[in-house]
């Protein structure tokens, strides 16, 4: 009789134990189960972009896209997932796109870039008056770095070419040892000779250096060497000749910076 319920306990352990795998095993089948697949998506809220500039954008947890309709203020390319945005005219709208069979819709806006005919910060007379100062300097809106003033150090860091005025990778600084002050100047791609304006000629387009003002890095809209002047020396030297360059720059915020240079330094 004892042997019986021995055996009797030991079928229902085993019993017991077997129910137990299978809730095992039946949960971890459960947690591997996939998760339910996400909703296409934009991969920003709302497209912003100027005009005649491109901007790109991906639709998330999608494996087809194609548009369905685009504002007339922009022109949409698809490249796989990625859409390329490109604004045409100031406006807003809307771009609806097709992603596995479900719509989606994201605002779009186009901001027009005015290119402002009086907009100026220096009035022609106080150009005029700049063009006929030939003295060194770099100036920041009011304020002034003088090569002639003491206490104030320059530096012009470039190797000599015949073919440019001001080499790729010159370095113009301008330091007010009592202040701490420091203007620096960094022209990458240099100014070539072939560039500069002859006498008399409206000033010419540069590619943009980097202006620091402490440190700190002003944007710049614009660059253009105003004036270039070559004073003559005497048959018997042998130093070449010296000249002026008036190298205007403009900043984003509209602040004019003047960058005056005697040559050689």
């Amino acid at each position: 009789m004892f042997l019986r319920i021995c055996s009797l306990n030991r079928l229902v352990a085993l019993v017991c134990t077997i129910v137990v795998l299978l809730a095992a095993v039946g949960c971890k089948g459960s947690e591997e189960e996939p998760q339910a697949q996400l909703r296409p998506s934009f991969s920003v809220t709302r497209l912003s972009v100027r005009t005649g500039e491109t901007i790109s954008c991906r639709i998330l947890n999608a494996t087809e896209v194609s548009v369905v309709s685009v504002p007339d203020c922009v022109e949409v390319a698809t490249d796989g997932l990625t859409l390329h945005v490109t604004g045409l005219v100031a406006g807003v709208g809307e771009l609806l796109v097709s992603a596995d069979g479900k719509r989606l819709r994201c605002p779009v806006e186009v901001i027009g870039v005015d290119t402002p005919v009086d907009d100026d910060p220096e009035a022609p007379g106080e150009i005029a008056a700049r063009l006929e100062d030939a003295s060194m300097r770099i100036t920041a809106g009011e304020q002034a770095l003088r090569y002639s003033v003491p206490g104030t150090i320059f530096s012009v860091d470039m190797r000599p070419a015949d073919a440019f005025v001001l080499t790729p990778g010159c370095v113009i600084e301008a330091i007010d040892i009592s202040t701490g002050r420091e203007f620096s100047v960094i022209f990458s791609d240099g100014i070539s000779r072939q560039s500069l304006p002859a006498e008399g000629a409206s000033p010419v387009d540069i590619p943009q250096p980097q202006f620091f003002v402490n440190s700190t890095e002003v944007e710049l809209s614009s660059a253009k060497v105003m004036k270039h002047a070559a004073a003559e020396t005497a048959e018997h030297e042998s130093q070449a000749s010296a000249e002026t360059l008036w190298i205007r720059l403009i900043s984003t915020d509209n602040l004019p910076l003047w960058v005056v240079l005697s040559l050689p330094f």
